[in-house]
């Protein structure tokens, strides 16, 4: 490819590709990693990533309140998707479990807990399924689960939390 520029506002972007398109149809079927798109084979790229019902949920003002229970069917997109963040509130003596259901094979996500100012809590970074994140709190706090791709990885996964230790008081962060 090249370019030039015509002024310091207008640039003009000139391209140049040949390349030879293997027809197909139904007789003709494309090699394997491609599909016939319109009579020509095509990589096969598989359909776009679909955000999760909690987007966008990707700083401390946006994060998800997650109460305990079981959170299927999320996902993450990849590098178009700095990481989901959720919060969870945990009574002081309690002590939060978080497990991430995913399958490493698909792309490999990591887990964090962190605290209001970004301290790392706990971190689950394995190089195979799922991730747990145990954390016994001291004072009433509200963590934040961090959910990222590894090297801009996409995969679905869900989400276990578990709350002990607390009762159904209310719990007062400062």
């Amino acid at each position: 490819w090249s370019s030039s520029k015509k002024t310091t506002d207008d640039y003009s972007l000139n391209l140049d590709i040949q390349c030879e398109a293997q027809a197909c149809d139904e007789n003709t079927p494309c090699p394997e990693g491609f599909i016939c798109d319109a009579g020509f084979c095509t990589r096969d790229v598989g359909p776009a990533c679909e955000d999760d019902a909690f987007e966008e949920h990707d700083d401390l003002e946006t994060a998800t309140p997650l109460e305990p229970g079981e959170y299927p069917d999320l996902r993450l997109c990849g590098v178009e998707d700095p990481g989901d963040l959720f919060a969870v509130q945990v009574c002081a003596g309690g002590t939060l479990t978080v497990d991430m259901l995913f399958s490493h094979a698909d792309g490999d996500l990591d887990a964090v807990l962190a605290d209001i100012e970004g301290n790392v809590l706990a971190a689950g970074e394995s190089t195979d399924d799922n991730e747990q994140l145990i954390y016994e709190s001291a004072d009433d706090a509200v963590v934040f689960v961090g959910v990222v791709g590894f090297n801009g990885a996409e995969n679905g996964y869900g989400l276990n939390v578990a709350l002990e230790g607390c009762d159904d008081a209310p719990i007062c962060v400062d």
